[in-house]
């Protein structure tokens, strides 16, 4: 039928909407051979249509007759350098979300093979040149001439220690010392008498040693010449991102970051709730210094901050407090002096209300809407810290949450298409947050909550907090399991299918289920289209089906479908070495490290030459 439509299209749109599906389902129909010649009469419109190279991408990358390393490294980085040279056209920022795609997808691919060095060297030097490039450097063949350089020298690089970055290196013209050379680990040799799994054992040892990029001067780099990554191999995978940080020990970067950025009230913010962790009398100073900052505090940050203090009070039990720092971004409300807590009185808590309510629609109409959906927080928070008349079981520790629902399911119904679809995602995540710290503080009733939960799931079936939330919620002995009757009718269906849905439902039947269950669970999930080339599902897949005694005949078969489905995935190949390798004929094993070898994986130990050498040390045995 698609084949037919596709005869018949009358312009380049057309042609579009009935060929990415045509080459999606043809290859389950098709011959490799027919599909190979399909993609090259079609080539011709990939550099127009991104989605059809990524269908395409898709398939090279899956289809174990052709799969070659070079080549399909070859197509990503030659997308990478088309996707670069748009950045000047008419839609730069379609250009640089597709580069950062095919970044993303060729360092995966090279990890992936094996070669773990190559792809965090590339993120090493993209970092090191876009985010610490030095001030002084302002076009691109300097930064690139002097980035090359600092290469070169081998002095310590971003994750390596004692990196001072690219930056430190120009303004000292270059005077840093290299890397002190590093010594090869000792690898114990494995005491196994199979020589296939001593040799998996050393191939394993090897390839967690090369984590990271090597220097000359290290210990191994003569005979591996993988180790050590030249500036020739890296200048391929440049382009510009950003980075985030590790919450622990957050002080120290959290210092450095608002030196950098002392107007950034998001910031500010967010280094309140990491302290809050660990100290709330710390977390409490830095909002209050962020209050008193006119420019933190300007437009909607106010109420941000305030909102996070009430939370932050209410979540440490103290709801009268919380109340009186909700209704202090609005008025001047009595002080707290000493352990007293004034009461709000009704007066403030109007006019909190109002601000709250005019302050939204204006954000709303402004076409802001993180100021809109911070309201909308405030809103929620002073429905369910204030009202009265709670229709829901209550204690003297919690709030109404029948109305702070109420004041949602408004909220939803009046902005949903002016505030955008991240903020009301945002409005409702802020409002499962609320129903889980109510729930966890006294009386509630899980129907209440499963039905809350399910609306938010209805508007967004792919978000796994609500999800997680629900199955929560469902926590009970009966015999209908709702959270799985939920998965199955609204969150698998087609236009809603992703991976972390596929997991989620695993690990659900993990906990719930029984071995048909989860084994039904991994089935649905690796023949649908979005989990069918997931390395970290067929190995979960296979080490499951090992593990079980009536499955584990069946574990040998899992691991060629996962072969066929993931050619590119070196942890597939090597489950036949691991996790199978009681199972696995010595030919077979042989053919599995041919394989490899054919693809153009990465190997450390060339399994001929132990295998020459197991029987040699054999034979000298064997003679004493």
């Amino acid at each position: 039928m698609l084949e037919s439509a596709l005869g018949n299209v009358k312009n380049a749109e057309d042609r579009r909407r009935v060929l990415i599906p045509l080459m999606r389902e043809g290859v389950k129909v098709w011959t490799s051979k027919t599909t190979a010649k399909k993609w090259s009469d079609v080539m011709k419109d990939e550099d127009g249509d991104f989605l059809l190279w990524k269908t395409h991408l898709d398939f090279l990358t899956s289809n174990i007759a052709t799969f070659q390393y070079e080549d399909i490294k070859k197509v990503l980085l030659g997308r990478l350098r088309f996707a670069l040279s748009r950045l000047t056209s008419d839609q730069p920022k379609e250009a640089i979300e597709e580069a950062i795609f095919v970044f993303l997808r060729a360092t995966r691919f090279v990890h992936d093979a094996g070669y773990k060095e190559l792809a965090v060297a590339a993120w090493q030097g993209l970092l090191e040149l876009n985010l610490f490039r030095p001030l002084s450097v302002e076009d691109e063949q300097s930064a690139l001439e002097s980035f090359n350089d600092f290469w070169e020298s081998e002095v310590p690089r971003i994750g390596d220690t004692g990196a001072k970055g690219f930056r430190h290196y120009v303004e000292t013209e270059g005077a840093g010392d290299a890397a002190e050379p590093v010594k090869a680990g000792s690898i114990d040799l494995s005491s196994s008498r199979d020589v296939y799994k001593a040799w998996a054992y050393l191939e394993q040892a090897h390839s967690q040693e090369a984590k990271m990029p090597a220097r000359t001067m290290d210990d191994g780099t003569d005979d591996d010449p993988f180790r050590v990554v030249i500036i020739e191999k890296l200048a391929q995978y440049y382009l510009a991102v950003a980075f985030s940080n590790e919450p622990a020990n957050i002080k120290r970067p959290a210092k450095a970051l608002l030196k950098q950025y002392p107007a950034n009230s998001e910031l500010y913010n967010a280094y309140a709730l990491c302290e809050f962790a660990n100290d709330p009398n710390v977390a409490s100073k830095v909002l209050r210094a962020a209050i008193e900052s006119p420019s933190l505090s300007e437009k909607w940050y106010k109420f941000l901050f305030y909102r996070t203090w009430a939370w932050m009070e209410f979540e440490e039990g103290n709801i009268g407090l919380a109340k009186l720092r909700l209704c202090s971004s609005v008025d001047d409300t009595p002080k707290v002096t000493g352990t007293d807590v004034p009461e709000v009185g009704s007066t403030a808590l109007l006019k909190s209300h109002q601000t709250f309510t005019s302050d939204f629609h204006q954000y709303l109409t402004d076409g802001d809407s993180v100021g809109a959906s911070t309201l909308a927080e405030c809103m929620i928070l002073l429905s369910y810290l204030t009202a009265s008349g709670n229709e829901e079981p209550t204690s003297a520790s919690q709030g109404n949450i029948a109305a702070a629902m109420n004041t949602v399911d408004a909220i939803s119904r009046e902005s949903q298409d002016q505030v955008g679809t991240k903020a009301h995602e945002r409005i409702f995540q802020f409002a499962a947050q609320l129903l889980y710290l109510h729930a966890s503080k006294g009386p509630f009733r899980r129907v209440y909550l499963r039905e809350k939960l399910s609306t938010f799931i209805c508007h967004f079936p792919q978000n796994t907090v609500f999800i997680s939330m629900f199955e929560w919620a469902d926590a009970s002995l009966r015999v209908i399991d709702e959270t799985r009757d939920l998965l199955y009718d609204q969150i698998l269906v087609k236009e809603h299918d992703c991976i972390s849905s596929r997991m989620f439902v695993i690990q659900h039947e993990l906990t719930h289920g029984n071995t048909n269950t989860i084994k039904a669970a991994f089935e649905h999930a690796l023949t649908s289209d979005v989990c069918q080339n997931s390395s970290v599902l067929w190995i979960s897949y296979i080490r499951f089906c090992y593990a079980q005694k009536q499955l584990r005949a069946k574990a040998k078969d899992v691991f060629y479908r996962a072969l066929r489905h993931c050619p590119g995935s070196k942890e597939v190949i090597m489950e036949a070495f691991v996790t199978l390798i009681r199972d696995m004929e010595s030919d077979e094993l042989k053919a599995v490290y041919n394989t490899m070898t054919s693809k153009g994986m990465r190997i450390h130990v060339d399994m001929e030459e132990f295998l020459d050498k197991h029987r040699s040390e054999s034979a000298k045995e064997k003679r004493r």
